[in-house]
């Protein structure tokens, strides 16, 4: 807090001698006798005591779950210039646990297991057994409201579906995070250069171009396979491209021509179509026999490392400068080039993404009532998500200083910079209302981001579907994405022929499956009933 000095005055002290009245001489032949010293000086004015400022309140202590998304962005040093800083503007001591990404719902619930509950953390995965197991607490939509003005209207604003992430059962479990780039997030990158060398000046737009260029670059020794994807860690995602040439996404809702209803994806017969092709590529050796045992991290150093032509999963915001698959290549030499999802046999294409219902930030069900740890936190990110100079200042440090604007106006980080000693990553994940995104988006955000937005099996998904449904006929999400992932892999690896494929839809329904798919149609036809309900309980609050 800024102290005040308040001013003082000097007092000065004369001491003054009166002057003897002389009368007339003729009545007072002798002088008056001068009069007598005084026996006690004069008593000194008091002396202004200075007045204190009241000392800072006690600094509240936070413990935050923070994700380290890369090795690019390291976990932050305890004395980070961001973290101290923060901490010196908001009076608040954090304490940050870095957790890696694609480790943290293994790490967590080690710590879950044993009552180690961060007070607020970020999690990706589906929070209803960590509602139903008491781990995280509900914090009342009206805290926002009250703690975080700025950000309450800003969300609403954005679009009231994005409290679907923290809602269950008609409660609030968590801040709800705005995310216009996971609408659209996905885009693959091609090595142009390797493309130029096997007579390509493009990337391929078709499922057989994009075999051939593969085929053509393995066999020529230019990469030692085609594609990795991530079977370890995210599994329902592993080469969704490939399946929306084929009509269907595996791990989304997929609506009738008809708009009848809707089918999970995995069980439609255009995914059986996309797992033949992708045992065919399998065969041939374009895919990376290890994606069965990969995750985020092992694609990314293949794809650095050049083992392979195209990235699958992939984000256009990492295939651009700053980004760790672009700058890993185009700093060695090489090229890249952002590509269409490749089309099938009847014209279908297209990328998938999430919805509005991104997973919240989640609190720990030490954090009730009037914790002051709530308004404190609220506060800061308030302030944090609106501010547009502390918004730069917490993800990039002090432009000039540690960061420039690139010539398509998006910050970097100087290569001299220690993230770590700065403590960049502690901004990565902190709100931002959307007109403080925008400022750290590129000027060509429109151009690069025309490939993720074209398509037309994406036209033909249900976002957040799977927010309306019954959670207690969701639960069993978890298995039966297990079931699928093994299945999946089976099938690519030809562990099991597609004549067995009756057998993984049989297996997938009986252990839920039909039961999922009876309570998303039922949610599809009242979907908007519901959330009527839901903008009604944000504008009571």
């Amino acid at each position: 807090m800024k102290s005040v000095t308040l001013s003082r005055r000097r007092f000065l002290q004369g001491a003054g001698a009166s002057a003897a009245v002389l009368l007339s001489a003729c009545a007072q032949p002798a002088p008056a006798p001068a009069p007598a010293a005084p026996t006690q000086a004069p008593a000194q004015p008091a002396k202004a005591e200075p007045t204190k400022a009241p000392p800072p309140p006690a600094r509240v202590k936070i413990n935050y779950g923070l994700f380290v998304m890369s090795a690019q962005d390291p976990a932050a040093d305890a004395d980070s210039l961001i973290q101290k800083t923060l901490q010196d503007r908001f009076n608040v001591d954090f304490n940050f646990i870095w957790i890696e990404r694609f480790q943290a719902k293994d790490v967590y619930a080690t710590r879950f297991a044993a009552g180690d509950i961060p007070d607020v953390f970020h999690y990706e995965q589906t929070g209803q057994p960590l509602i139903e197991q008491g781990i995280v607490a509900e914090v009342p939509i009206g805290a926002y409201k009250k703690f975080m003005p700025k950000y309450f209207k800003a969300l609403n604003d954005y679009s009231i579906m994005a409290w679907l992430g923290a809602n269950y059962k008609g409660k609030n479990y968590g801040l709800p995070l705005m995310g216009p780039n996971n609408l659209i997030p996905f885009t693959e990158g091609w090595r142009l250069d390797s493309l130029e060398k096997i007579g390509m000046t493009k990337a391929p737009e078709t499922l057989v171009e994009m075999e051939d260029a593969m085929t053509k670059a393995v066999a020529q020794k230019l990469h030692q396979y085609g594609v990795i994807s991530r079977a370890k860690d995210a599994p329902q995602m592993m080469f969704a491209n490939v399946f929306g040439a084929y009509g269907v996404f595996p791990l989304h809702w997929m609506e009738r021509a008809d708009k009848s209803g809707v089918d999970y994806g995995i069980t439609l017969n255009g995914a059986k179509e996309a797992l033949t092709t992708l045992a065919n590529w399998y065969k041939k050796g374009l895919i990376h026999p290890e994606f069965v045992t990969s995750g985020w991290q092992q694609c990314v150093n293949a794809w650095c490392q050049g083992k392979t032509i195209v990235t699958d999963v992939g984000t256009w915001y990492r295939l651009y400068k700053g980004g760790e698959l672009f700058d890993c290549i185009v700093d060695a030499g090489g090229k890249i080039a952002l590509a269409y999802a490749p089309k099938g046999p009847k014209g279908d294409f297209g990328y998938h993404g999430w919805g509005y219902a991104n997973p919240p930030i989640r609190f720990g069900k030490q954090m009730v009532g009037d914790n002051p740890r709530i308004a404190k936190m609220m506060e800061v990110w308030d302030v944090a998500s609106s501010d547009k100079d502390l918004a730069y200042f917490i993800r990039y440090g002090k432009e000039g200083e540690h960061s420039a604007r690139d010539e398509w106006g998006v910050p970097q980080i100087k290569k001299e910079v220690d993230r770590a000693k700065l403590g960049t990553s502690i901004g990565i994940l902190t709100p931002s209302n959307i007109e403080v995104w925008k400022t750290f988006q590129r000027k060509d955000y429109d151009d690069i981001t025309k490939y993720a937005r074209a398509g037309t099996t994406n036209k033909n998904y249900v976002r957040d579907l799977g927010v309306f449904m019954n959670p207690d006929i969701t639960k069993v999400g978890p298995d039966l994405q297990l079931i699928q992932a093994k299945w999946e892999v089976d099938f690519i690896t030809g562990n099991k022929g597609l004549d067995k494929w009756g057998d993984f839809i049989k297996e997938y329904m009986e252990k839920g499956g039909q039961a999922m798919k009876d309570e998303a149609n039922r949610a599809y036809k009242t979907m908007t009933g519901d959330l009527d309900a839901i903008k009604k309980a944000i504008e009571s609050a």
